[in-house]
């Protein structure tokens, strides 16, 4: 297959690398435009507000996209993207890092459904740049992920930020979904040092990961009722490989990916629920 790459030059070398390595992939065009002749994928790298309509044009041409961008918020947009793509049969897959992380990867392999999701996340002010979108995005991704391993419809959402002065500098998420299933999230910018850990509980399991490592412990109770821990290791810059061969995968056997317009419509409407509970409180 012929997959394109759309953005800036100094940009695209690494992505071109990523799918040179893959067998389905014949032939990859560089392009500082979006291609939409001859290609059955494209890749573009795009943060401009336009990146939608980029996608939307794919789409229509009946182009495979992978939006390699923060992720878009603009939820009726992604809902007229998704009925085009169900309509055409394109696969429209984003670059929601959290999914395609190695040590994901393989908790998905061990959980499919959490019962408990717990996740802390801090940023030490020192190397934080506070805008409302940047501190958004790092509790959205959050969410993205908590939705990946709890299928089923949000039922009940508390959502409290934390202000010192006018500047939002925290917030406490706790999420229950309709299979009685929960989820919490800690976030702060004002940490004394970078710490981000998820945890996922089942009845027979527990995955503690420490994100930033990449590193996780496989919690379980053995025949004789003692705590067994197993760790692994995973390399994190192997996340944006992953996620190239995913697009391709997706497009060579027609499954969805595993982050793809679905998740993206998905998770913003979860996300307008905890920001408009979040504008009532404020």
């Amino acid at each position: 297959m012929n997959i394109a790459i759309v953005g800036e030059s100094t940009r695209t070398a690494v992505w071109e690398q990523h799918l040179r390595a893959l067998s389905h992939v014949e032939e990859v065009t560089i392009s500082g435009k979006p291609v939409y002749d001859r290609v059955d994928g494209c890749i573009i790298i795009q943060d401009a507000e336009s990146r939608l309509s980029i996608v939307e044009d794919c789409v229509r041409r009946g182009v495979h996209v992978y939006l390699v961008s923060q992720l878009p918020t603009d939820l009726p947009k992604l809902e007229k993207i998704s009925r085009l793509a169900e309509e055409a049969g394109v696969r429209v897959q984003f670059s929601h890092w959290p999914s395609y992380s190695p040590s994901t990867q393989w908790t998905k392999k061990l959980i499919t459904r959490s019962q408990l999701t717990q996740i802390r996340k801090e940023i030490s002010a020192s190397e934080f740049s506070h805008s409302n979108r940047s501190f958004d995005q790092h509790w959205l991704d959050e969410i993205g992920f908590i939705l990946a391993f709890h299928r089923s419809e949000i039922r009940f959402v508390h959502a409290r930020p934390v202000f010192l002065s006018n500047m939002m500098t925290g917030l406490d998420l706790t999420l229950v979904f309709e299979d009685s299933t929960l989820a919490s999230l800690q976030f702060s910018i004002v940490g004394a040092e970078e710490f981000h850990q998820r945890m996922l509980s089942t009845q027979e399991l527990m995955i503690d990961t420490n994100v930033g490592r990449q590193f996780c412990r496989q919690i379980t109770v053995n025949d004789k009722q003692r705590v067994s821990i197993q760790s692994k290791s995973f390399d994190p810059k192997h996340t944006a490989e992953q996620s190239v061969s995913h697009f391709v995968a997706s497009i060579h056997t027609g499954r969805r990916p595993d982050f793809g317009i679905y998740d993206a419509v998905r998770l913003i409407r979860a996300f307008e629920k905890v920001r408009s509970q979040l504008r009532m409180v404020s």
